[in-house]
This record gives C-alpha cells, structure tokens and sequence, in this order.
C-alpha cells in the first residue's frame, strides 16, 4: 500500500497511548501489544491529530530535524504504514 501525502492519518480508537521520558508507548487494544517508540517516532505519533496530511506531518519533521524532504517523506509513509499495519493508526481519507 502507498500512503498519498494528502491523506490524513488518525489514531484508533482502541489505542491507549503515553509519553514517558520522552518516548510514546503504545498498547493496541485488540492485538494486546505493546509498542515503544524512539524520539522521531514520538514526534509523528504526536503529530498524527486528525488534522495534519502526511505532507504536513512530513514538514515538520523536517524543520524539526533537519532531514532531506524526500528521505523524511518516505520514512513518515513507511512508520505510518507500519502504524497502521499494527492497528495503532486509522489511515483515512485524502483532505
């Protein structure tokens, strides 16, 4: 699957999520599993509001440290994808 940079990710409803010590931890509900994420996945993860494409989302990886765009957008589409593959994330429409 190839996520558009238009798409608007969202986060499941059956997810339970928490920052600690700068690290977002994940608990999918209904796969009972438990996901950890590193500084850059935090910052997406933190990013994804229902509101932000992936372009935007991708944008401000990029000022935020200081990535290549193009190298940024294929790593956000790829954590995404891998986020949504665990049920972490609803991918829904293009806005």
């Amino acid at each position: 699957m190839t996520i558009d940079q238009n798409l608007v990710p969202r986060r499941s409803e059956r997810l339970a999520a928490r920052t600690i010590e700068g690290k977002a931890v994940l608990v999918v509900l209904d796969a009972h599993a438990l996901h950890t994420l590193n500084e850059v996945g935090t910052r997406v993860f933190d990013l994804v509001d229902g509101t932000r494409d992936v372009q935007a989302i991708t944008d401000e990886i990029v000022r935020e440290f200081e990535v290549e765009p193009a190298i940024a957008l294929q790593d956000v589409r790829r954590f995404l994808l891998e986020l949504s593959n665990a049920g972490a994330l609803a991918l829904g429409d293009a806005a």
